[in-house]
């Protein structure tokens, strides 16, 4: 065994909940695992700022509904202020998910379903796998003071490009944009929302990894920001110029050969729900050169095995870049493996998408 001067420091977290049952749980949770330790515990949004500032954690877990001050607003202090890694941990009910959605967009990373009180023992290794799994996904994450991007478009970075990238990004006659994403990708397709207000916008799907019980509300949000259409997909549905169709929660979504949406169940042994790969494998069969699919922030390598099979088919693959992904495995995977026919930053992606010409669909 290395000397304890040599071995790696323990990551540092803050547990931030108005129940001290639910700080004990949490604690004992999270220092089941060697790597981590709680340094402190928050019992509202108020407290939660002050021990941030006095403890520096790697990562803060926070509830949302908690007295004096929430955590929403203990987050949006936070990010402005003092940035650190943030994991929502919270018990969403349908009227929560609004919330939960805002937490991500004003910089938290990931979120994790708090079972009740009275059922966390029936819940602890559930939750714990899922904790634990985020929590060291936060600890990655490169904050910044202000995680909540810019609504108006920003010019593209002047430095040299990467060698995958050109001047202008080329649509190569794509009629069917296919977007992708999972850690990070909730703030970064509300921007993208904010971008495309009053633009008129070539047919648009996402899979973006996230639980059933927000892909609605994320829809909504997102409709409210560009003011058309964004809605949860079903089956039978056509993407269609000005609509932008999410692949809900729980299930993976698919274009069968005429184009159509098909939504099937996901496995309990899935570990990508919706899956990228499948949206993107199933895109190039069904449209050919007329597909773009887009890689976002994300972790892991969901989408790389489906840009793929879209280059293949003919169509086209855009990459989020680096400096602007909150996580970049997703995209760096892509990129990684030579797929990536255009690397991108995010306010190039969104006003690349909305200057695309729309496309003449069969009925």
């Amino acid at each position: 065994m290395p000397p304890a001067s040599q071995q790696p420091a323990s990551l540092r977290v803050l547990v931030v909940d108005d129940s001290s049952f639910m700080q004990r749980r949490m604690t004992e949770l999270l220092q089941r695992d060697g790597d981590l330790v709680v340094a402190g515990t928050a019992r509202d949004g108020a407290d939660a700022i002050r021990r941030a500032a006095e403890l520096k954690p790697d990562v803060i877990t926070m509830d949302i509904h908690m007295p004096r001050m929430d955590g929403l607003l203990a987050i949006e202090h936070i990010m402005r202020t003092q940035p650190r890694p943030i994991v929502v941990v919270s018990s969403f009910v349908r009227s929560g998910s609004a919330a939960a959605i805002a937490a991500l967009e004003h910089g938290a990373i990931e979120l994790v379903q708090k079972p009740s009180e009275g059922g966390i023992s029936l819940d602890l290794a559930q939750v714990a796998d899922d904790l634990l799994r985020k929590v060291r996904t936060a600890a990655r994450v490169r904050v910044v003071r202000s995680a909540r991007l810019p609504a108006a478009p920003v010019p593209a970075p002047t430095a040299t490009p990467s060698p995958q990238s050109h001047e202008r990004p080329d649509l190569d006659g794509a009629s069917v944009v296919l977007i992708g994403c999972s850690t990070g990708g909730p703030a970064a397709l509300l921007q993208l929302a904010r971008q495309w207000r009053g633009c008129a916008l070539p047919p648009i799907v996402v899979a973006q990894h996230l639980p059933a019980e927000f892909t609605a509300e994320l829809a909504r949000q997102m409709a409210a920001h560009r003011g058309a259409p964004v809605r949860e997909a079903v089956s039978g549905d056509r993407p269609s110029p000005g609509l932008v169709l999410i692949a809900p929660g729980g299930c993976h979504l698919v274009l069968d050969a005429s184009g159509a949406v098909r939504l099937s169940p996901a496995d309990a042994a899935d570990r990508c729900v919706p899956s990228v790969d499948r949206l993107f494998e199933s895109a190039a069969m069904a449209l050919g050169a007329r597909a773009l699919a887009v890689v976002l922030t994300g972790m892991g390598n969901d989408g790389t095995a489906g840009a793929a099979a879209i280059l293949r088919a003919g169509g086209t693959v855009w990459a989020q870049d680096e400096r602007t992904s909150i996580i970049d495995g997703m995209p760096r995977a892509v990129r990684e493996a030579g797929h990536a026919s255009q690397v991108l930053p995010l306010n190039e992606i969104g006003r690349s998408i909305a200057a695309a010409p729309l496309p003449l669909l069969s009925p």
